[in-house]
C-alpha cells in the first residue's frame, strides 16, 4: 500500500514539477518528506527498469495476449505470453531468473509480482485450465505445469 501511495504522489508531483517548470533540486526543497521517503529501501522498486516495479496501470485483470490457450495452441500462446511479460519486465518470474529474495521487503514485494504474474496467466488461459492451476505456488511452477502439459503435443 505504501509503494502504491508512493508510485500515486511520484506521479502527481512529476506532473507538478513538470507542469510548473521546477527543477528537481528546488523540488527536493518544497517536497522534502517525498525526497527522504524515496531514499528508503522501496526507492527501488520505483525504478521502471527493476524487476520488482509495478506500474500504477498493472492490476491484476490485465489481459496480456488475445487468444486463451486452449491446449492446441501452446506454442503461439507462449511466444504471445513472453512477449508480453517482456514488455512489462516480468518474464524472470516464470522463468526463474528473478528468485525470490530472502529479505524485507523486497520478498513482500517479489510476493506481489508473482502474483500480479499468475493473475495475468489465469486471465489468458481457458477457464477448465485456470481451474487447474489456480492453487499453485507460484508464475514458475504454473509455468512448468503448463509446458509439461501442452508443451509436448504442440508443433
Amino acid at each position: 500500500e505504501l509503494l502504491a501511495r508512493s508510485l500515486f504522489f511520484f506521479s502527481a508531483l512529476s506532473f507538478f514539477i513538470l507542469l510548473h517548470g521546477i527543477r528537481a533540486s528546488s523540488a527536493q526543497s518544497f517536497f522534502p518528506f517525498f525526497f527522504m521517503e524515496a531514499n528508503n529501501a522501496n526507492a527501488e522498486f520505483l525504478n521502471p527498469s527493476h524487476d520488482l516495479f509495478l506500474h500504477p496501470s498493472d492490476n491484476p485483470n490485465n489481459i496480456l495476449v488475445n487468444e486463451l490457450l486452449n491446449g492446441r495452441n501452446y506454442a503461439t500462446w507462449k511466444k504471445s505470453m513472453e512477449i508480453a511479460l517482456i514488455a512489462k519486465n516480468k518474464l524472470g518470474f516464470v522463468l526463474g531468473s528473478t528468485p525470490q529474495p530472502e529479505t524485507e521487503p523486497q520478498q513482500n514485494q517479489w510476493n506481489r509480482c508473482d502474483k500480479m504474474v499468475i493473475s495475468w496467466i489465469l486471465h489468458a488461459v481457458e477457464k477448465r485450465i485456470s481451474d487447474s492451476i489456480l492453487f499453485s505456488n507460484s508464475s514458475k511452477q504454473i509455468w512448468l505445469d503448463l509446458e509439461q502439459r501442452f508443451g509436448q503435443s504442440d508443433g
